[in-house]
């Protein structure tokens, strides 16, 4: 009669020690047979008004049965069997020697979750799937538009399907994956019924409430909530998610670092029992503690994202992912869950390793890697928590590389042919601030090859496997880190690869890159090695008398003369003037600066050239 219907692996007591790879239900059933009864059909309502089991979210979708045929009171040495749909939320299987005495229950194979992480899933929210057109959730999104559904991903199957305002999907919106976008006035999405909060927080009411929630989202400013559990705003019984601070029934913990425009991981780990008993995160570091334990009891009310179901503390900005656990997750857990988050939408953990879902396994190792812990992001394939990115760049302002991997789709809808399981490419780079054309010598592998310019920033590479070969962007006009000109005789921007790993590029050969507009250039065909270091380059200059080092500014009036001050128009009379500086153009671009249109360009003034 035990009254939870969660799925668990949670020890010996009352047989929930589950097989590998599998969960079981608390409760345990008992035969007590006389004589032989011979063949039984068992059948299981999973739906049953009084006791409904949570959903089945395993990897094949099947409902298994487990029995201890051994009487060793655990059923972890026993093979489940795959028992049949016969719809409606009934499950058979036919038995043949159901023995007196015996204990029996139901399995589930492990669902897919963050980090692999077995505790049990409060609610999942995620808007690479589960979002839908529709109220019924049955019409998938797979573009820009507003939502009708937001499902749950766990086996609470709190499904939010009231929708107020226009809470909007968009396609491709943090590292290629999506995001449902939030307008600050009244967009939101809620559920239509009360929830308790039983359903993400364990031991409600005793003084041992546990819950732990992360997810990745933005905000444009303080107390702008992304999920919260209240019907109004003030409720003492309330748990809210927000953008400055977070808590439960009156338990407020402010954020050392608000959550802004950029994507950040951002959660909390909440143990009433605990010294410290509410902790938040972001990018896996601490931000907020607060000590006070608060006891909340077990209470429903409305689920909402994009602010409570009051509409306020509306959030502006997008969501991309929230999950929650109904315990406080361990250094372990936390590490592989904020690594999940990492890889998938190309942030920077500012603590730790990436980690795979094994927990040991680095998809980057930020000691190895120290010096170029900035703007990580990659590709990987994690099986074991359902991860597959073939796309990627950092969420960070300042990111000026992106890579895709190719022939194996897109992150969305991927097709792998050469990133198998557990591999991964991963890319950071040194932060180096200066967008200067430079061949200064070794430091920061910035001494060029012969005839070429480098840009001192360098990105380094951590690969696990052979992920095949990528297609490599950057972006020199990135508004934050804009890479100064390309004056080079030829006009392109090359890629240059530190190959034979000697700490130089002054030895290699720059290939071309292909200029695809907007300040983007690509190079496709690249197969990383690990530990590689690489960076862009162009060809010196032509500049009087060959002399680049320390130039400033450069005019010339029979070269950089035009009619209009964007510098499009070539100059023929009146017009302004287009004057260079190491690569800059310092009249529009470095110092802000346009000359009034009152120059005159005089043609064949001085040798037949302009003035």
């Amino acid at each position: 009669n035990k009254a939870s219907t969660d799925w668990m692996d949670g020890g010996a007591a009352n047989f929930e020690d589950a097989p590998a790879g599998y969960l079981v239900q608390g409760r345990t059933w008992f035969a007590d047979e006389t004589g032989d009864v011979g063949t039984v059909t068992l059948s299981f309502n999973i739906n049953d008004t009084d006791f409904n089991i949570n959903d089945i979210t395993g990897m094949d979708g099947n409902l298994y049965f487990v029995r201890d045929i051994d009487g060793d009171n655990t059923f972890n040495d026993e093979i489940p069997v795959v028992m049949t749909d016969a719809g409606s939320g009934i499950w058979t299987i036919t038995l043949t020697d159901l023995a007196d005495g015996e204990e029996f229950t139901l399995a589930q194979q492990t669902p897919v979750t963050p980090g692999a992480i077995t505790d049990t899933v409060g609610f999942w929210f995620r808007a690479n799937t589960g979002t839908y057109s529709d109220a019924g959730c049955t019409t998938a999104m797979v573009a820009t538009g507003t939502i009708g559904c937001f499902a749950d991903s766990s086996e609470q199957n709190s499904d939010l399907t009231v929708v107020t305002g226009t809470p909007t999907y968009t396609t491709s919106s943090v590292n290629f994956f999506p995001a449902v976008h939030f307008d600050g006035t009244d967009d939101q999405i809620e559920s239509a019924a009360v929830i308790p909060n039983s359903t993400f927080m364990a031991n409600v009411g005793s003084g041992t409430a546990t819950m732990s929630t992360m997810g990745v989202f933005t905000a444009s400013g303080t107390s702008q909530a992304a999920w919260t559990h209240a019907t109004i705003g003030t409720n003492t019984e309330k748990t809210y998610f927000q953008s400055s601070f977070a808590g439960t029934n009156d338990l407020t913990v402010n954020y050392t670092t608000n959550v802004s425009t950029t994507p950040v991981i951002s959660g909390y780990v909440f143990d009433d029992a605990a010294g410290t008993s509410w902790t938040n995160y972001q990018n896996a570091a601490t931000n907020g503690t607060g000590i006070t334990p608060t006891t909340p009891d077990s209470i429903s009310y409305l689920m909402a994202l994009g602010g409570y179901a009051n509409n306020v503390n509306d959030l502006s900005g997008k969501i991309g992912e929230i999950i929650s656990f109904k315990t406080a997750l361990d250094g372990g857990e936390l590490s592989r869950l904020n690594s999940y988050f990492a890889m998938k939408y190309g942030i920077t953990l500012a603590s730790g390793d990436t980690v795979l879902s094994d927990g040991t396994t680095k998809a980057w190792d930020a000691t190895v890697n120290s010096t170029f812990n900035n703007d990580v992001f990659g590709v990987v394939k994690d099986t074991e928590q359902g991860l597959t990115v073939v796309q990627s760049t950092s969420v960070n302002t300042d990111s000026l590389v992106s890579i895709e991997l190719e022939g194996e789709g897109t992150n969305q809808t991927p097709a792998l042919t050469d990133l198998a399981d557990n591999e991964s490419l991963f890319i950071g780079n040194d932060n180096d601030s200066s967008p200067v054309w430079v061949d200064s010598g070794a430091s920061n592998f910035s001494d060029a090859p012969a005839g070429y310019l480098v840009q001192p920033r360098t990105w380094k590479t951590d690969l696990a496997g052979t992920v095949g070969s990528a297609k490599v962007s950057i972006n020199v006009d990135n508004a934050v880190f804009n890479i100064q000109d390309i004056l080079g005789s030829d006009g392109n921007l090359y890629f240059i690869r530190d190959i034979d790993g000697d700490g130089t590029f002054n030895d290699e050969t720059p290939v071309v890159m292909t200029n695809e507009g907007a300040g983007v250039w690509s190079i496709t065909g690249i197969t990383f090695a690990d530990a590689e270091e690489f960076t862009v380059a162009q060809l010196v200059p032509a500049v009087p008398g060959g002399i680049y080092d320390n130039m400033q500014f450069w005019t010339k009036a029979d070269r950089g003369t035009y009619g209009d001050a964007a510098g499009t128009t070539a100059s023929t009379g009146v017009g302004y003037e287009f004057v260079v500086g190491n690569g800059v153009s310092l009249a529009l671009e470095s110092f802000g600066q346009s000359f009034t249109a009152t120059e005159t360009t005089t043609f064949n003034s001085i040798n037949f050239r302009q003035n």
